[in-house]
Parts: structure tokens; sequence; C-alpha cells
């Protein structure tokens, strides 16, 4: 996933935000649509009852580029700036765009992954494995929604007749997302070290 190519480059221009498609066309015209940044595999699920130190070591490593996409999205939404009268930075708005697709891809592979070959794994020992699992699965679900509201406001740019609105609801959107994922990691690993440390 960290390998993804940004090809935007505005060389600094400035522009008029009243509407969003010459923004659009700077900041996306002419890319190629990019590849698909994925985990790896996840290992066979056997009858096992216990989480294996590969599952949880695999998962962890997925957290790890999770943090790190979302560390960059933070920084640039921070830097994504428009004035009422004049927009620049736009350097900054392709990184938005970078680090947002990379998520929208990583993310729901890892959700998959994740509920696969740990969560319905731990869900077998007992029910407040159970209660846990069932709860993550829950915030996945709310977290997907979460970043598809952010990705419709990424994509909603190139007709927004009102960019200085359509960037605020997208840096509102883009550091709620990134502040729930954190936590919910978090969350995860507290509990599911319990279980690779017994």
């Amino acid at each position: 996933c960290d390998h993804y190519h940004c090809p935007w480059d505005t060389g600094g221009e400035t522009i008029n935000p009243g509407s969003g498609k010459r923004f659009f066309e700077l900041v996306r015209g002419g890319a190629k649509a990019p590849e698909r940044p994925s985990f790896s595999q996840a290992p066979p699920r056997g009858d096992a009852m216990i989480l294996q130190r590969t599952d949880s070591e695999l998962n962890q490593h997925e957290h790890e580029v999770l943090r790190n996409q979302l560390r960059n999205l933070d920084a640039a939404l921070d830097g994504l700036v428009c004035y009422s009268e004049v927009f620049a930075d736009l350097g900054t708005a392709s990184d938005v765009y970078r680090w947002g697709n990379q998520i929208r891809r990583c993310f729901p592979d890892h959700v998959l992954h994740e509920e696969r070959s740990v969560l319905d794994v731990v869900a077998s020992r007992d029910s407040d494995w159970q209660a846990f699992a069932q709860e993550m699965k829950k915030q996945h679900r709310g977290l997907l929604q979460q970043l598809e509201t952010f990705c419709e406001s990424m994509d909603e740019l190139e007709d927004s007749p009102d960019l200085e609105q359509c960037i605020a609801a997208l840096k509102t959107r883009g550091q709620e997302f990134a502040r729930q994922l954190a936590g919910h990691m978090s969350a995860e690993e507290r509990k599911l070290s319990r279980m690779t440390n017994a």
C-alpha cells in the first residue's frame, strides 16, 4: 500500500473555489485508476479453537499499515485549506485523494480477513469472547459506513458548486473516521493481547 503513486502536480496554481470542476480537473485529471493495494492473504483457517500467533501477527501488521495511512490522511486533511475567495495548496488535496483511496481499498480487505481469521476464532472460546467479537463486527459496520460517507465527500468535489462547504465536510468526516478507527484498533489489540500473551 505504501507504494501508491500520486501523479497530480498543479505547480501551485491558484483557482477560484466557486465551482469544484476546475479543482477536480487539476487534482485528478488524467490520472489512471490506481492499482488495488491489498494486504497479505489471510492464512487458511483450520479447526483450532485458539488464536494462532501468526494470525495475530498478520492482524497487527495490517493495523500498522492502516495507522500509517491514517496519519498521512490526517496530515493531508489538516493542510487542506479553502478560503471564500481563493483556494490554494492543491498539493495537499492530492494527498487526501492518495491516502483516502488507499484506505478505501485496504480497510474492507482488512475487515474481511480479521473477521474470518481472528474474530470468528476467538468467538468460539466462551460467551465473553463471543460478545467481544460481535461488538467488533458491529463497529466494523459503522466504520465502513463512515468510510463510505467520507469517500462520497471526496467524489463530490468534482461537481461541487461550493468548494468551501464541501472541503469543510470532507475534513470533518475524514478526521472523525480516522479518530474512530484508531480507537477501534487499539481496543481490539488490548483485548486480543490477553489471548496471545497467555
